[in-house]
């Protein structure tokens, strides 16, 4: 028979599965949605009008057409390369229904939570459910606490990523994530994820903390 401790992991991994299995069905935008986000400001912006928000698209970055899931919008800029071996950085933009309360998405603080299937007799430590993702997709050594940052007076969190999409360690990456929404019961999840080459780590994380200023509440 298989240990206990074992069948408890697997349930755990098993469960991960199942978050980041929702959570990638969620990042993979289809070309013919356009979602919620429209241009405004004569293309300058793009607005976001359930969550009552909007991105202002700063100069010199590329802009793609904003694409969907369900009820999930999507925005994708990037800031190019004018030169082989400059600097590029890779940022996309959602925003979709908070289902949950904030703090089970992303906290500051760990939280002990029981393991699956263990009746509450295993715990781990969890900053939450977007956290919990993370590192499950990159480990844990290279995903950041949680940090509390505050962006034109919302208050949110920032997390370091010491990995990119490609899982290589020549790629670093930083994401933002917060609540906003018209109402205490209409409440939406707005996330900036960066990914920009680590040996300009230094200065693309600069770029990119000036970089979400531009969301507006």
């Amino acid at each position: 028979m298989m240990p206990r401790k074992t069948i408890a992991r697997i349930a755990t991994l098993l469960s991960f599965l199942l978050l980041a299995a929702s959570s990638a069905a969620q990042d993979q935008p289809k070309p013919e949605a356009a979602g919620d986000l429209q241009p405004v400001e004569n293309g300058k912006a793009f607005a976001h009008g359930p969550s009552v928000s909007r991105f202002i698209v700063p100069e010199g970055w590329e802009v793609l057409p904003p694409r969907a899931v369900g009820r999930t919008s999507y925005l994708i800029v990037r800031k190019g390369a004018k030169n082989p071996g400059d600097m590029t950085i890779d940022v996309m933009l959602s925003w979709s229904p908070l289902l949950v309360e904030m703090k089970d998405v992303i906290d500051g603080v760990a939280r002990r939570v029981p393991v699956p299937n263990t009746d509450g007799q295993q715990q781990r430590e969890t900053y939450g459910i977007e956290h919990d993702l993370l590192q499950m997709l990159y480990g844990k050594d290279k995903v950041g606490k949680p940090d509390a940052v505050t962006v034109n007076e919302r208050p949110g969190f920032k997390v370091l990523l010491n990995s990119g999409p490609s899982l290589s360690d020549k790629e670093a990456g930083v994401v933002y994530i917060f609540e906003t929404g018209p109402d205490e019961r209409d409440r939406w999840k707005v996330k900036l994820r960066a990914t920009f080459p680590k040996v300009y780590q230094d200065d693309a994380l600069k770029i990119v903390d000036d970089l979400v200023k531009n969301l507006r509440w």
